[in-house]
This record gives structure tokens, C-alpha cells and sequence, in this order.
């Protein structure tokens, strides 16, 4: 485990903040803090200087003892593209192996959706999208068999002015109970007509971080899926 010392946060001082201008007592505890803590600040407070601040430190650090790394996680790619424009050079390092910098969406596609899909339909997919989503399922209604139609027509018969293919489309599968459901909650027989459809290489954004449910049990434990190497996971709000 790496120790932040205050010779550490004033390095961070000279790069960050105005010559003279220091970092105040609670600044300085989230920049030394290495254990899973939720701060909570308002908007212009300043929790993205202290974010690199720390991440600075860090990266003065690397290589961690034992390959560790650091993995950093934001809502949108413009986050990303800002912590690497504002550390500069030193983003080199943090940014490649063993260290994972990116977006909560391509976190989840790339250690969760990814392995989970190929676990329970043996398929790897190759584009998570809603729209081409739709798409394809709506190629595949197009080809049904008369057994599967006769299926989705005693599945569909009692609501009113739904398609084969808008019910389809409402299909999930729950990771938890490893069973298929539509909207309502209601549990479908395993029925090889679902089984087939759901097998695509193009799954939806929704059963990407459905995958969530089985595959977390707590935050902390993204850190070890990604990589047993992360010393820290850093979710930036």
C-alpha cells in the first residue's frame, strides 16, 4: 500500500493551484485517503483538482509495488478526455496497463456485459446499442418459424395491439433468478423461440448493467473484476 505524504500534497500544490494557494484540511484528507469513502461536494467546490491531485501523486508512485493500478471511472468521455488534458504529460503512465481509465458504460461492457454474455448465451457481442438492437430483432421476426409465431401469439393474444416484435423487444433476462421475463415481471418458460432471439451479438445498454445484479454485490468489488492489481477505484460523479 502507497503512503501520501505532505511532501506529496505540495507537489500536487505547485502544480494545481495559484502560486501561494494550498489545499485546505479536507482537500488534503481526500488527496491522502486510500480506502473506499463517498465524498459528497457541491458544484465549483473543487473535486476535480483534488481527483488529480491525487491521481498526480500517484502516478509520481508508479510503478506500485506488485503491478497494482488504479482504476477511474466517469459518466462521460468528456470527464475522461479532461482529467488526461489537465494532468498533461503525466496521463502517460495512468493511462495504459495496469491502470483502467474510462467511462462507467465501457467499464461494464468490458468486464461485465462482455463475459456475462458469453456465459449464459455463448455469444460475444459486438455492438451494445439500443436502436441497431431493435433492428435486428425486427430482421429476425421477419423469419420466424410457425411453432415460434404460434408461441408468441398465445403470448401477445390478451394485450392489446402489441406486435411479435414489440414484445420481443421487451424480453429480458433476469441474472439473479437465470430466467426470462417481459415488462410486467412476468416469467416466460424457457422457450427455445426466446433463447434463439436473445443469441445475438447485439445486446442493449439495459441488459449490459442488468448483468450488474449478479455480477456485484458492492462497489468494491468492481475493482477486483476489472483487475485483482487495482490498489483503488475511483468513481468520479
Amino acid at each position: 500500500m502507497i503512503e501520501i505524504h505532505d511532501e506529496d500534497i505540495r507537489y500536487a500544490e505547485s502544480i494545481f493551484l495559484p502560486e501561494g494557494k494550498v489545499f485546505d484540511s479536507e482537500r488534503i484528507t481526500v488527496i491522502k485517503c486510500l480506502e473506499s469513502k463517498d465524498i459528497q461536494a457541491c458544484p465549483g467546490s473543487g473535486k476535480t483538482t483534488t481527483l488529480l491531485a491525487k491521481l498526480a501523486i500517484i502516478a509520481r508512485k508508479m510503478p506500485l509495488k506488485d503491478n497494482k493500478g488504479v482504476c477511474v471511472l466517469a459518466h462521460t468521455n468528456v470527464a475522461i478526455d479532461e482529467i488526461r488534458n489537465k494532468l498533461g504529460p503525466k496521463s502517460d503512465v495512468l493511462f495504459g496497463y495496469p491502470n483502467y481509465f474510462g467511462t462507467i458504460q465501457s467499464f461494464v461492457d468490458k468486464f461485465l456485459a462482455v463475459p456475462a454474455n458469453i456465459k449464459y448465451f455463448n455469444t460475444r457481442p459486438s455492438i451494445i446499442n439500443n436502436e441497431i438492437y431493435d433492428f435486428e430483432i425486427s430482421k429476425k421476426c421477419k423469419n420466424l418459424s410457425i411453432g415460434a409465431r404460434s408461441w408468441l401469439y398465445n403470448q401477445t393474444k390478451n394485450r392489446n395491439n402489441v406486435s411479435y416484435c414489440d414484445f420481443l423487444k421487451e424480453i429480458r433476462f433476469d441474472f439473479v433468478t437465470e430466467e426470462f421475463k417481459d415488462n410486467n415481471e412476468m416469467i416466460l418458460l424457457k422457450n427455445t423461440t426466446v433463447q434463439t432471439i436473445l443469441k445475438t451479438t447485439i445486446i442493449v445498454f439495459a441488459r449490459a448493467f442488468g448483468y450488474d445484479e449478479c455480477n456485484l454485490k458492492n462497489l468494491a468489488s468492481l475493482v477486483r473484476i476489472a483487475d485483482p492489481n487495482n490498489l483503488q477505484l475511483i468513481l468520479n460523479e
